[in-house]
Order: structure tokens, then C-alpha cells, then sequence
């Protein structure tokens, strides 16, 4: 066992008692305003270490991709096996060249690749570069060929490649036959046995230069650990470069993209930021090879890779471009870390002299105008011609990473000026260095605007901690936590480590003053590549996983408060206290050899050992070491960590521990264990710590995993070799206090288990409590709302535990531990809540304005009883409305005629006087602060989608229909508690907060959210991206439940590719039954819904279609909208000139859904289209009425268009532009972007950053800037009858139409088959 064995003896009976503080109260100061809560709290940081970019977050599966992964990095040299500098320069802190060194891990001159079958002979090859930044090829001699086994070249990927049936692979490679291959070449995906799952053979006989070759591979079969082969038919030298295989499904599809599942697990994240490329990998272990974004960008194979200070080559795949993208396509804030001219400080800390930055800031200044200067400017064209016109979302930048002290501070000021007056938008990062702020080097500074304070602590650092930013000075700056984690002393990671990360991430919420930014590290590790102790999501070539500490963090980030509240936690004293550090006793050392005697032990009052009475050390169990006996003492010689004796057969509770000890030598002093558990667990008093300079009391776990539990204490002196010292530690039944010569040194108690912090969420009007408890038992708390008024009785309460504090999540479970969503019905400003054992929890205390009760005592009767209650606000009268529309249906509705039996009383029952002032509202006359309780009664018998009912056998409700709001007041939170017919049930889109108890967060979302109600059957749930999506039905019909569901499954994913992102927590469709009809929702849609249609394709291919639909429109026209279509007008239509848009665009993506879903063919999209054209042609309309016209005028002719001989429908029209539009950016841009780029980016910056709807002038203006240009010619079929020149467009795409359709034209060119192939044609 490489910890040690585990000795069987009596005193590993013991435990660490970490007892509950059971009692506790916490006080929430609702009456002050705290700090504001910063959004951008939250970001990520990614770094080249452990592959987290290259056979990582980079799709990329071919490892060593231009042969190039043996070349040494600039700035050093080879020596037996060692990288050393070269030449020696001298180190920026030192002075003077530094003794650094690193072993080199290369050990073939083609890592990663190897032949199989006889008759190849490899080498490398520099006489016929592809391109300069790739400077070698690999020459592959053919000398010998069998038809049955033909000789291959294989790459192993990174350790291995995830071949998955049915998925697409697009392999490319450059080739050069200038030495003589005439051949053909077979390359092949095959399993780890050999199996061919996927091949495609290739003609050399080209032309001798080189020449790029590409296909796409379907695998027919799986295997997590395959690899890809190139098989030789003849004799001959073939030279080879850029060997690349990608999945066709990255993340959002793109080319050259991202790993869709590690993207996925970042981007659940919500990170405001990324920070990138470093973090170490910034700086290089030289400064000749640190890495230079201007080789990262352009053609894959014009990159000059880049050597990871961590061990490896990055290709720069995942390139300046690449991250700048990502960052968008996440919605994140970039944040580039730049190189300084300073080489990593642990490493050769080799740097440039001050009078050569010059061109240092410089690159730094086009790095920046690269992201985000207009198109006019030199590097801004080149980003346009890369792909992407529009600037990217760069926000900031940092100067240099872990940099510190004033020669720092002097380079800081140049970058500084330079970049804040051309960029006074952008916001410039301060490195200071590893630790907390460096007043050194901040004093030293003219300028700061944010600080990187960079922390890595044991796993007891945040709780012994928690006021560690109270303590901060103010200043006229901002403190970003760069890096931090918990990574000491709980493995590689576990519950333990996630409960201090939680409590961490609070004390920084709590002084949202200072701390705007955090971003926890490393974020991404191999499994085959482990560089840091701890890191936050696991992988392999198949697999992934995220730690209790990723669902930690994003529990926090998601339920942020708009501002703080004061919190103060008071733990109520225990009244039985049991021993918390019972268990055997030890002796130790670390780097250090030292002699122990007179070692006494004293138990009430008793003495229970005294080492004299054990002269030979019979007792005392060697465990790692060398220890040797000596009369009355017992020396341990030997160097190196964690050496080790125990004393056997012993366990104490609170004692008395006296001895003597002498440093003999080495580096530190001496080490005490107490609390031993076994062999491998105890705690210790480390005396003479860090190098002699510090004492601190440590845990020590499998043996050789040390983390301090304590703040250390700095010695007076450092204390002297050869000089006797005598030690006492008293432990206690909760505190341990050291002693050397009878002089207190340190103290230890177990640090507070339980963290409380609070806020209020403006938008919703919830309180926040955010609560940890990291005992090993629950903690029964009072929690008082000082100053509040009054809260639901109900409460939502999100829970993150475990068993104990080592477990975690893995490979094999990796969603063992996840938050889970319960409530709590005894709310209040005063009540009773205990905090489970090992957790972190959410509560959200709601205060909705009004209260909905909804009732049907008698379906038969077809009448649902409402019941209101609102705290009113006016001093003299309330109008409550209804509105007379519902959202997604663009018609008026007479939903005012249904209301009868309206009554309104206040709180003591007395009448309130009312009258109808219009159709529509009733008007209430109350005193100041009246609450009013109003009931009336919803005539409700039209079954139809848009409107309500409730029969003998169900119901359905349309909230626009049934809920009337108080007028100026829809932004206010509802609450709605059902109560269905005996034996029903309710089933609809809103958050549950009890059973049958809904809650809306204002009325868009309640009018958004029908009902539905009966004995309905529930179909197999299913997930994407951990978000469940649910199917409720009515008389749903005989058909396979579960293969819709594996169906409706693909399509979801489809549509939440496209955008790149799943806005709600849950969906759910709400099938009501028979009927003509579906109308979209925020997170549900209700449709008319029979089975029995999926029986046959052809109804099957409709149902889908339909289902399809309705599910895209959660995207567009619910989040990517007209500026018209919320906040709604509920009084009057809300025109808009753009539901060719909203509308038609989703009819275009509901083909290409079901078609990247794999249930339409490319073939059955044209279809789809030509029957689209056909249609729109077919109506003399066309000839007479604008697709924008026809928008505004729904209200009036219907959403399918009036007269067909002056009006059309934007369902037909609205997809066809679609199309042609999507076709237009694609022929713009070579392919790179296309209409799903402008949907993204409408997402992105009306739906997510500004939080409001688009103009039309807004809505072209992200499609031109998207294309690059001018799209007139399009957006005149949309603002004119014009005729549409489909051959023009259709051709970019090598299509042709004729009367029967579209139709694919022969020979198309290389850019016409490339969008033919993005379309799935």
C-alpha cells in the first residue's frame, strides 16, 4: 500500500468526534440594504494543464497532429534528460540564472503514433515543409505490402479515441507524393481489438505537391478506446502532415469546435467570465517559448504550436479565435491574461529587459484590437476575415499572472498607460503574485482597477476564515480571486473540500463591496494527466464527470441575491460534550531527523504511559522511517515526508502528552501526532514548520495528505539543532494547546461548522438564506427575519449533501451527489429549520404579492371558482384586469364576458364596493393598504388551446383568461395553489413550490403558463443536459410512449445545439388532448396531441414537425423576440412587423431540427421547402402583400393570412427567407457563419445581456454584421412583394428549383459542396 499498511490495533477504535453545534440561531437584518451583489461574481478559468484544451475542451482526437510534439522549446536544451535554460539568463525575482530543470516526456521522435503490420519505415522529414510553422513532416517508407493485412500508421489519440455508433467523424490530412507514392491509401476508425468501424479509401495519384484530403466516417460500431489508422496499398514514400480527426458534433457545431460534453459542463456554469490562456501556461518556462496569441490564429496548419510550462505541446487548435468565440458562445465575458515578457517565476523565470517591451505592449494592444476593433482596422479585418465581423465580447485583460513586487509594479504602469488610453473600456487586471493582495507591489502601482488575489487552501481554511475580506482595507480597486480551491487534505477532491469551497465563495459574496470576481482552478483535468491535486471536472476519452464542488458553485451562482443583508450566526453552547480529539498518539518528522524521550501521558489525573517504563520501545510501532532505539530514546533518521511511529495499543480521550525532542537535522523540526485513527489519519502539532519558521496544527489523511487545520504561528526564532526542548500538549475535550519550554505556542479548537449569509433577489422579491453546515450532524436553527413583515408559509429549499465528507462524485456515478429541490411549509419571520448533516443549501423565502385559489367542485358544471387575495398598495381604488389576448396566439379573446359572481371582500369579511369601468376591469375603492380578497367565477366551455375549459373528464386553463392582475402591477410575483377534482391532478409549466402550489415570478410568466388538469398519464421523463423534460397527456391514444420520448429527446437536443444554451430548469408538454392546434410557452407548450398519428410516418414526420415547432418557439419568440412581444401590453394587440420572424424562422428550424436529429432527411427539408414556395407562390397575395405587412396585419386577417387574392401568410414565406438568408451569410462568409450565428448572437444580446426585446432596424443590423455586409437584396422580399430570385441564392448552395421543387445540381465546387454539407445534403 503506498500510504502504508493499516495497523490492526486497539487504538484505531478512535474517531474524531465533530460534534454538531445542534442549536443555533441566525438573524437576518431585512431592514439594511447591503452591498450590491455583483454579476459577474462567477466566472471560469481555463488553462493548458492536465489536457484540459489539447485532447480535451478541443474536439480535436488525432494527438500530435503535425509531428511536432519532439521538438525541443525555445530558450532551452537537452541534457541527459533534463530541460534546462539555455543560454542562463538570469531569474526576474533572483538575479541571477536560476537551477531550474524539468524532465523531459518525450521519448519518440512521432509521439502518439506507431505502425502496425510489417513493412513501414518512419522518419521525419524537413526537406518539404507543408508551412513554415510546421516544420516537420512524417515520411512513411512503404517497403513492403500484404492485400491481407496491409501495413498501417496508427495514432493511439489521447489515450484513446470515443468511437460512438452512428456519430460522424470529419477526418482531413495533408499528403505530398513527391517522393513516390502512387497509391491508394484506407483510413479507418477501429476499435482498440483492431475492428474497422468506419473507413474511406484515397487515391494518391495527385499532382507531387501537397495536397489536403477530407472525408466524413460513420461509425458503424463503438468503442470508448479506439484509434484511427492509415493503411497503405503499395510501395512507395508518402509524406504526411495535419492528420485530423474531429467529431461533426461539436459543441454548437462548429468546425474546428469544442467537446460537446466538457462545453456542455462549462457552460451549465454560467460563467460571467473566462479567463484564459493562464495561469502558468501565459508565461512559458521560458520567456522564448511563452505563447504568442498571433500564431494561435488563421489556417490549423500555419500555427506555431505552443509547449505547456505543464508538459506537453498545444497544437493552438483552441486558439485566440477559438476562445474569444467560445466566450460568446457561452455568453461570457472574455478575460485575456497577456505574457509581461516574464517567464514563469517556478520555473526558469527567464524575462526580456525593461527597454525591449516595447513590442511586448504592442502585441498586447493588437491582441486587443483583434477582439474587439472595427472591421476598418488592420487587426479587425483580420478577425473579419477569420469569420467573424462583429467584435467579440472582450472585456478584460490581465497584466502578467502571478507577477509581484515593485520591478512588476514598474512593467504594470507601461502596459497600464498604453492599453487604458486606447481601451479606457477595457478593465486591466493586476497580478499579485500567489497569496492575498501584495501591498508591496500595489503600492508600487499609479493605477489599479481590479486585483488577482490567488488562493489555495486546506480543507479547514475557509471555515477558520470566514471573516477573511472583512478584514481588507478598502481601496479604489476591485479584488478578483483568480484562482482558487480547496486542494489540501481532501484527496482529489471530495464533500469535505465542496463544503469549504461553498463557504469560500460566501465570505467573497458577503463583501461583494471588494470582491466582484472568482474563478475557481484548475478547471479541467485528464485522468491520464493529473498535474494538480484537486481540480474541478474529470475526463477521459469517453467519460466525464463534475465534482460535488462544480454543483456547489453553481448552486451559489444561480440563486445570487440582488444585494446583502447583515447576517449574524449565534451557536447556541452544547450541553454534553463529547472528547473531539480521542485516539492514539505518535511521533513523526518531515525532511528532518530528530530524537524523542521522556514521553509521558497524563489521563485524570493518572499517568497512563511513561516511555521509561518501556525500555526497549515494545510499544511503539515503526510505520515509515528509520527509527532506532537508543536507550531512553527513539531517533528518526531517515529523510523525506510523513515518517512515522505510533504508540500501539493505547487510545485516549482528554490527556496530557509531555516529552522531550532534539533536532538532529535536516530542514524543519518536530511533528506530534494526536487524534491517530490509524496509520494513515491523525492530527499532529507541527513545530518548526516551513523550514523551521512557523508552528501549525495539520491533518494528516491516506497517509501522506497533510493540510493545515489551523492559522500558522511564526516562530521567535527557528529552533537550534542538538538542543533538547521540552513539549506538552494538552488536549482537550475541545481544544489542544502546545507548549514548548512551558511557553503557550498555539492553540486548537474545531473551527465553526455552521456559515449563513442572505440577500433579496429584487426581480423575484425572494429573500436568499445561503446555509452551510459542514458537521458531521444536523443543526437545528431558528432562522429570524428582523424588520420583515411577513413571507409564504411555503418555502423552497435546494439541498446539496452527502453521507460523509469524503464522498464524491466519479466516473461510475457521476451524478451521486447533486442538488436536490424539496420545500418547507412553516415559513415565517421567525421559524424552525435544521440544516441536514454535510450540506449546502438554498432557501428561497417568497413574498408574492398576490395568491391565486383555484377550485372545480363541479366539472360538470364547467365553472372554475377563483379566489384572490392582494395587498393593496393605492390609497383609494385597485382595477383588476383581464387581459384580451393571450401570449402566442395573435387574436383578441372576450375572456372578461366569462367572468361571473364577482365578489370582493377585505380581510374581516366586509364587502368592498366596485364597478366595471370598461369590458375588461373591475374597479375596487378600498382604504390605504387594504388587503383585498376578491372570488369570482370562469365560465369555461370552449376546448380549445386558447381559451379554457373544464368538462366531466378534464380541464385546461389559459391564466390570461382566468387571473386578473392589478393594474401597473404585472411585474409583481404570483402564487397559485390548485385544487383539482378528486383524483386529478394539475400539470403545467410554472416552478412547483408545493404539491399543487405553482409560483410565477411576475404575471408574463403566470399568463405564459397553462394548466392542465385531469387524471393524466405521464410519459418516461427524459434529460438534456441535466435539465428534465417532461410529457403530461390527456387521452393520449395507443402508441410506443417511450420511443416518442427517445425521439422528442433528440430533437430537444437539436434545437438547444443550435442556440447553445438551455434557459429554463425544467420543460414540460402539455398534451390536452384532440384538437387542431399548439401554442408556445416559456418552458411548456400545450398541444393537441394524439398518438395514434406517430403509427405511420407520414403522421409521424407531422407529429414531430408540430412538436418541434412549439419547442424552438421557447427560443424564438420567448427569448429571441420583437421588442414588441414583451413586456407584454395585456389592454390592446401588441403588433409587430417581425412574426415572419418569430414565426416562419421556426417553421425553417423545426425542418432543420428534426433533420440534425436524424428523424428528416436533407432530402425531405427541400421538401419541406418546396412545398413552402409552392404555397406562397400559389396565392395571387404574394404578388400584392409584404412578409412584414402580413406581420402586422395578423390581428386583423388571421395568422395564416385573409383573402388569398391580397394577402399571404408568413408560415409559408417566413421559412423560405429563412432559408435564403441562411444560404446568403453562408456565400458571405466561406461557410464560417451562418443563420444559426444570428440567432446566437440575437440570444446572446437582446434575450441574455440586455434583457429586452429587438428592433427591426436591430434584427438586420446582427444579420449584416453577422454576414459581413450589406443584405439588402435579401430584406427586400421581406419589406416588399418583390419577386424572389430563388436561383440566386439556391445556387450558392449548388441547388437548382424547378416546378417540383428544389433539386441538387450536379458538380457542385468546393464551396458549394461545403454548405451542401453543413445543410446535411
Amino acid at each position: 500500500m503506498k500510504q502504508g499498511y493499516l495497523a490492526a490495533i486497539g487504538l484505531l477504535m478512535g474517531c474524531y468526534h465533530t460534534m454538531a453545534q445542534s442549536r443555533a440561531d441566525i438573524h437576518v437584518n431585512t431592514t439594511v440594504k447591503g452591498a450590491t451583489v455583483p454579476t459577474t461574481l462567477h466566472g471560469i478559468f481555463f488553462e493548458e494543464i492536465s489536457h484540459a484544451g489539447e485532447g480535451g475542451l478541443y474536439a480535436e482526437m488525432v494527438q500530435n497532429r503535425g509531428f511536432e510534439d519532439q521538438v525541443i522549446p525555445a530558450g532551452t536544451r537537452l541534457e541527459n534528460g533534463w530541460l534546462k535554460p539555455f543560454p542562463a539568463k538570469p531569474h526576474f525575482m533572483l538575479g541571477q540564472p536560476s537551477d531550474w530543470k524539468m524532465e523531459w516526456p518525450v521519448h519518440s521522435q512521432w509521439p502518439a503514433w506507431h505502425t502496425e503490420n510489417k513493412g513501414l519505415q518512419l522518419s521525419l522529414a524537413t526537406d518539404h515543409p507543408l508551412h513554415k510553422a510546421t516544420p516537420h513532416a512524417l515520411q512513411v517508407k512503404i517497403i513492403a505490402t500484404d492485400t491481407h493485412n496491409y501495413p498501417s500508421l496508427v495514432n493511439e489519440g489521447f489515450w484513446g479515441m470515443k468511437i460512438t455508433q452512428g456519430e460522424s467523424y470529419r477526418l482531413s490530412f495533408f499528403a505530398n507524393n513527391v517522393k513516390g507514392y502512387m497509391g491508394k491509401v484506407t483510413i479507418s476508425l477501429q476499435s482498440g481489438t483492431g475492428k474497422v468501424l468506419a473507413d474511406t479509401t484515397f487515391d494518391m495519384a495527385g499532382s507531387a505537391s501537397w495536397q489536403q484530403y477530407s472525408a466524413v466516417l460513420t461509425a458503424k460500431e463503438s468503442d470508448p478506446a479506439g484509434k484511427l489508422a492509415l493503411s497503405f496499398h503499395n510501395k512507395g514514400t508518402l509524406l504526411l502532415d495535419m492528420v485530423s480527426l474531429f467529431p461533426v458534433h461539436t459543441f454548437r457545431n462548429r468546425p474546428n469546435g469544442m467537446r460537446n460534453d466538457l462545453a456542455t459542463l462549462i457552460a451549465r456554469m454560467k460563467p460571467a467570465f473566462v479567463r484564459w490562456p493562464g495561469g502558468c501556461y501565459v508565461e512559458g518556462i521560458t520567456v522564448e517559448s511563452a505563447p504568442n496569441w498571433k500564431n494561435t490564429i488563421g489556417p490549423l496548419e500555419q500555427r506555431v504550436p505552443a509547449f505547456s510550462p505543464w508538459g506537453y505541446w498545444s497544437s493552438n487548435g483552441f486558439g485566440y479565435h477559438e476562445y474569444l468565440q467560445f466566450c460568446e458562445d457561452i455568453n461570457a465575458a472574455a478575460l485575456y491574461v497577456f505574457n509581461v515578457g516574464i517567464s514563469c517565476e517556478y520555473r526558469s523565470g527567464t524575462f526580456l529587459p525593461d527597454d525591449s517591451l516595447a513590442p511586448v505592449i504592442q502585441n498586447a494592444l493588437d491582441a486587443i484590437e483583434y477582439a474587439i476593433g472595427p472591421v476598418t482596422s488592420h487587426w479587425g479585418k483580420v478577425r473579419a476575415a477569420n469569420g467573424h465581423p462583429a467584435p467579440f465580447p472582450l472585456k478584460y485583460v490581465e497584466v502578467g499572472n502571478e507577477q509581484h513586487g515593485s520591478a512588476y509594479a514598474k512593467r504594470y504602469n507601461k502596459f497600464y498607460n498604453a492599453i487604458h488610453a486606447r481601451y479606457p473600456q477595457i478593465s486591466i487586471i493586476a497580478s499579485m503574485g500567489i497569496g492575498d493582495v501584495n501591498r508591496h507591489t500595489l503600492d508600487s502601482m499609479q493605477h489599479t482597477d481590479i486585483v488577482d488575489e490567488h488562493a489555495y487552501k486546506d480543507a479547514g481554511w475557509s471555515l477558520r476564515n470566514f471573516d477573511h475580506f472583512d478584514r481588507y482595507k478598502r481601496g479604489d480597486w476591485k479584488m478578483y480571486v483568480g484562482e482558487y480551491a480547496t486542494n489540501a487534505g481532501v484527496g482529489s477532491g471530495n464533500l469535505q473540500a465542496a463544503l469549504s469551497d461553498a463557504v469560500y465563495v460566501m465570505s467573497m459574496e458577503k463583501n461583494a463591496d471588494l470582491v466582484n470576481m472568482s474563478s475557481y482552478a484548475p478547471l479541467l483535468v485528464n485522468e491520464h494527466d493529473v498535474d494538480w491535486p484537486v481540480n474541478l471536472i474529470h475526463f477521459d476519452a469517453a467519460n466525464s464527470f463534475a465534482r460535488i464542488s462544480y454543483y456547489a458553485l453553481n448552486l451559489l451562482n444561480d440563486h445570487k441575491a440582488s444585494y446583502n443583508y447583515p447576517v449574524s450566526t449565534i451557536l447556541q453552547p452544547e450541553t454534553l460534550v463529547k472528547p473531539r480529539f480521542s485516539g492514539g498518539i505518535g511521533l513523526a518528522t518531515w525532511d528532518t531527523e530528530a530524537d524523542y524521550k521522556d514521553i509521558v501521558v497524563v489521563q485524570d489525573k493518572d499517568t497512563v504511559y511513561n516511555s521509561a517504563k518501556d525500555p526497549q520501545w515494545a510499544d511503539w510501532l515503526p510505520v515509515r522511517g528509520q527509527w532506532k532505539k537508543s536507550g531512553d530514546i527513539l531517533g528518526q533518521t531517515a529523510e523525506g515526508p510523513q515518517q512515522l511511529a505510533i504508540l500501539k495499543g493505547y487510545h485516549f480521550n482528554a490527556y496530557t502528552l509531555t516529552l522531550k525532542a532534539r533536532k538532529t537535522g535536516g530542514i524543519n523540526a518536530f511533528i506530534i501526532p494526536f487524534a491517530v485513527k490509524d496509520t494513515n489519519t491523525c492530527l499532529r502539532a507541527h513545530i518548526g514548520s516551513w523550514l523551521n519558521s512557523h508552528a501549525v496544527f495539520e491533518s494528516l489523511t491516506n497517509g501522506e495528505e497533510v493540510a493545515g487545520i489551523s492559522n500558522p504561528v511564526r516562530l521567535k526564532v527557528p529552533l537550534e539543532k542538538d538542543r533538547w526542548y521540552n513539549i506538552r500538549l494538552e488536549v482537550g475535550a475541545e481544544e489542544v494547546k502546545c507548549y514548548i519550554d512551558d511557553t503557550l505556542l498555539m492553540t486548537y479548537r474545531e473551527p465553526q461548522k455552521l456559515f449563513a449569509i442572505a440577500g433579496k433577489n429584487e426581480p423575484t422579491g425572494d429573500i436568499i438564506l445561503k446555509i452551510v453546515n459542514a458537521a458531521e450532524s444536523p443543526v437545528s436553527t431558528t432562522i429570524h427575519l428582523d424588520g420583515m413583515e411577513t413571507v409564504s408559509p411555503v418555502a423552497q429549499v435546494i439541498t446539496l449533501k452527502g453521507d460523509k465528507p469524503t464522498a464524491e462524485n466519479s466516473f461510475a456515478t457521476p451524478t451521486a451527489y447533486v442538488p436536490q429541490t424539496s420545500t418547507i411549509a412553516n415559513a415565517g419571520t421567525n421559524f424552525n429549520w435544521t440544516a441536514p448533516a454535510l450540506s449546502i443549501n438554498i432557501i428561497r423565502l417568497k413574498s408574492p404579492r398576490v395568491t391565486f385559489q383555484v377550485s372545480m367542485p363541479d366539472p360538470v358544471a364547467g365553472t372554475y371558482q377563483i379566489h384572490m387575495k392582494y395587498q393593496a398598495d393605492s390609497a383609494s381604488y385597485t382595477d383588476l384586469k383581464l387581459p384580451v389576448w393571450t401570449p402566442g396566439y395573435y387574436q383578441r379573446m372576450n375572456y372578461a364576458s366569462k367572468v361571473k359572481a364577482f365578489v370582493v371582500t377585505n380581510v374581516d369579511g366586509s364587502t368592498l364596493r366596485w364597478e366595471k369601468t370598461d369590458s375588461a376591469t373591475w374597479r375596487i375603492y378600498h382604504a390605504l393598504g387594504t388587503a383585498i380578497q376578491a372570488d369570482w367565477q370562469v365560465q369555461a366551455n370552449r376546448n380549445f388551446v386558447a381559451d379554457s375549459y373544464l368538462g366531466p373528464d378534464h380541464g385546461y386553463i389559459t391564466p390570461a383568461g382566468v387571473f386578473m392582475y392589478p393594474a401597473g402591477k404585472t411585474d409583481v410575483p404570483v402564487q397559485v395553489a390548485v385544487q383539482p377534482y378528486p383524483g386529478w391532478e394539475a400539470a403545467t409549466g410554472m416552478d412547483t413550490l408545493a404539491h399543487h402550489t405553482f409560483i410565477a415570478d411576475n404575471y408574463d410568466i403566470l399568463y405564459d403558463s397553462p394548466l392542465l388538469l385531469g387524471k393524466l398519464e405521464s410519459f418516461p421523463v427524459f434529460e438534456v443536459n441535466g435539465i428534465p423534460h417532461y410529457f403530461k397527456a390527456w387521452k393520449a391514444g395507443q402508441f410506443d410512449r417511450q420511443t416518442l420520448m427517445s425521439d422528442l429527446k433528440k430533437i430537444v437536443t437539436a434545437g438547444a445545439e443550435i442556440i447553445g444554451d438551455i434557459p429554463y430548469s425544467h420543460y414540460t408538454f402539455l398534451g390536452i388532448g384532440p384538437g387542431q392546434g399548439g401554442i408556445e410557452h416559456l418552458n411548456s407548450t400545450a398541444v393537441s396531441f394524439v398518438g395514434n398519428e406517430l403509427k405511420d410516418s407520414t403522421g409521424r414526420l407531422r407529429t414531430y414537425a408540430f412538436l418541434a415547432h412549439e419547442y424552438f418557439h421557447h427560443y424564438n419568440v420567448k427569448r429571441i423576440r420583437p421588442v414588441e412581444l414583451g413586456p407584454f401590453n395585456y389592454v390592446a394587440p401588441d403588433r409587430t412587423e417581425l412574426l415572419w420572424v418569430s414565426e416562419g424562422f421556426t417553421v425553417y428550424y423545426e425542418y432543420r431540427m428534426l433533420q440534425r436529429a436524424g428523424l428528416m432527411s436533407g432530402q425531405q427539408c427541400l421538401q419541406s421547402l418546396s412545398r413552402n414556395i409552392r404555397n406562397y407562390e400559389g396565392r395571387p397575395g404574394s404578388k400584392v402583400q409584404s412578409l412584414t405587412a402580413s406581420s402586422l396585419q395578423t390581428w386583423d386577417e388571421g395568422p395564416f393570412g385573409g383573402d388569398p387574392a391580397t394577402t399571404i401568410s408568413y408560415y409559408e414565406k417566413g421559412p423560405v427567407l429563412a432559408f435564403l438568408l441562411d444560404l446568403r451569410i453562408r456565400h458571405a462568409t466561406n461557410n464560417r457563419q451562418s443563420l444559426d450565428d444570428v440567432m446566437r448572437a440575437l440570444y446572446t444580446t437582446y434575450y441574455q445581456q440586455l434583457q429586452r426585446g429587438f428592433t427591426s432596424a436591430e434584427f438586420r443590423q446582427t444579420c449584416e454584421t453577422i454576414a459581413g455586409e450589406s443584405l439588402a437584396d435579401v430584406f427586400t422580399y421581406a419589406t416588399t412583394a418583390a419577386p424572389v430570385n430563388y436561383q440566386q441564392y439556391l445556387s450558392y448552395a449548388g441547388l437548382g428549383i424547378k416546378e417540383e421543387g428544389i433539386y441538387l445540381l450536379p458538380s457542385p465546387n468546393t464551396a458549394q459542396r461545403a454548405i451542401r454539407q453543413s445543410l446535411g445534403l
